[in-house]
């Protein structure tokens, strides 16, 4: 098994981080960082709050937390202040971690390591086997939290150096929060197979972020849709990037017609283009589709990561064998969390889960083994007794060329447009599409689409006004 916090040190003098400054910090620098952290943290199990952001000092406290027993929670430092005050309510670490940026560089706040110690006094037991606790949904408030274990992580970070072909070569760039699972795979995985990462903290909307990624030479780099939707934007494909040879995309559907352009694109340029899926639930990868395999099934999650499983059930919890078949898609695999918490009572709780995640997600099974997702179990509302797909009609709306979101309750659906000329046009279209009266469709235009922190479309805040009336 990889243990990427235990084992820095058997890759020595290769750079582990290179820092927007040009210094770059070793294997073996960082190995020490960590241990002289870890000797700051009590024996016995506590928790620590990590306010993370993309700087090394993040990434050696999460280390150095995991190495040390600790249970730590990664955290957004520019989160809400109340929000952050909610969850210090609920769940009442007795450490926190922060650093603060003066200029460009980074000092320690209290201490000269980071820590501080908080008024809350061991009010309760963590289980032994809780080493992270993540948000479920990547955004800046949520205080339902994803239970992980070292295993958890440790699995997962080998599944992936395994289907990535990742080695001490590679060289990724910060394009994720490390708060985020996804960002956090990003590192796990380099760390595991002594590879490089480049942290920056600039837009990739902006020149530097190009500049450091060329300097650097980094060789692949992860987005989610909205990243990938920006990179055309860009004109992504005319830029001149030699050493950048993997691209990767995950945490949403990404359109079949990026993922074509896209793979055509690694496909001439000589790169690998991976579309893939998973949940913080699974720490957080699942799925795959080998790059050979994008350009035959653009629409597909693909396949069970090394060491994982995937099957189908349907509402009776009845396998489903047959391909083409729509069903919850479950999940098996040690990277599989111990269950949820809402607040500190919760972090005693031991693995509810035993490796097997329902993802909440109907898929179906094609005859080649891919599987594709199709529409959320709760992302339905019954109109007239109809039960309706909301990703579906959200993609027959895309598909036929309207930016829409689609959302609501029982009789009522929203459709939300960025362009207010063609919201009659793309209500019609839903009206006849569906054979409902017109009366149970309302349409609003909004600016743009929001989204949250970690890129993903924030349903929540496009349908706010009408959830709240």
């Amino acid at each position: 098994m990889l243990c990427f916090d235990e084992s820095l040190d058997q890759f020595a003098g290769a750079t582990a981080l290179f820092l927007d400054d040009n210094e770059q910090i070793s294997y073996s620098e960082l190995a020490g960082k960590v241990a002289a952290l870890v000797r700051i943290f009590p024996a016995e199990k506590q928790l620590v709050f990590i306010l993370s952001e993309i700087h090394v000092q993040t990434i050696v406290a999460y280390l150095a937390a995991l190495r040390a027993g600790q249970a730590a929670v990664l955290l957004n430092a520019n989160m809400d202040a109340s929000a952050f005050d909610l969850l210090l309510q609920q769940y009442q670490p007795e450490w926190i971690f922060e650093a603060v940026q003066t200029g460009h560089s980074y000092e320690y706040k209290e201490n000269g390591h980071g820590l501080r110690r908080t008024h809350y006094r061991d009010n309760s037991t963590i289980h032994p086997d809780v080493a992270l606790l993540l948000s479920t949904s990547g955004t800046t408030g949520s205080s339902k939290m994803v239970k992980l274990t070292k295993e958890n992580l440790y699995h997962n970070a080998a599944a992936i150096v395994e289907y990535l072909a990742i080695d001490s070569n590679e060289r990724a760039i910060s394009s994720l929060p490390l708060h985020y699972s996804y960002g956090l795979s990003v590192l796990n995985s380099h760390l595991a197979a002594g590879a490089a990462i480049v942290l920056t903290d600039t837009s990739m909307m902006s020149r530097d972020f190009w500049d450091v990624l060329k300097e650097c030479k980094v060789t692949s780099f992860a987005g989610v849709p909205y990243h990938y939707e920006m990179l055309l934007r860009l004109r992504f494909f005319n830029m001149d990037l030699p050493d950048l040879k993997t691209l990767t995309q995950a945490g949403g559907r990404l359109s079949s017609k990026f993922i074509r352009k896209f793979a055509d694109h690694a496909a001439t340029a000589g790169m690998r283009f991976f579309v893939m899926y998973g949940q913080t639930e699974a720490s957080p990868r699942i799925s795959y589709v080998p790059a050979g395999g994008i350009a035959d099934n653009p629409e597909s999650i693909g396949i069970a990561i090394p060491g994982g499983k995937l099957w189908l059930q349907d509402s009776n919890g009845n396998i489903i064998e047959k391909d083409n078949e729509e069903g919850e898609l479950i999940y098996e695999g040690p990277n599989v969390m111990m269950g949820y918490a809402t607040c500190r009572d919760d972090l005693a709780t031991g693995d509810e889960f035993h490796n097997i995640l329902p993802t909440g997600d109907l898929a179906k099974r094609s005859a080649n083994g891919y599987f594709t997702i199709s529409g959320r179990l709760k992302r339905f509302i019954k109109i007239f007794g109809n039960r309706v797909n909301l990703d579906e009609v959200e993609l027959l709306l895309q598909n036929k060329g309207y930016d829409a979101l689609c959302g609501g309750e029982d009789n009522h659906l929203w459709v939300a447009v960025t362009d207010h000329a063609v919201a009659g046009d793309a209500k019609k279209y839903v009206t006849s599409a569906l054979g409902i009266h017109h009366s149970a469709i309302e349409t609003f235009t909004v600016e743009t689409f929001p989204t949250t922190d970690s890129g993903k479309i924030d349903y929540r805040k496009t349908f706010s006004a009408l959830l709240e009336r």
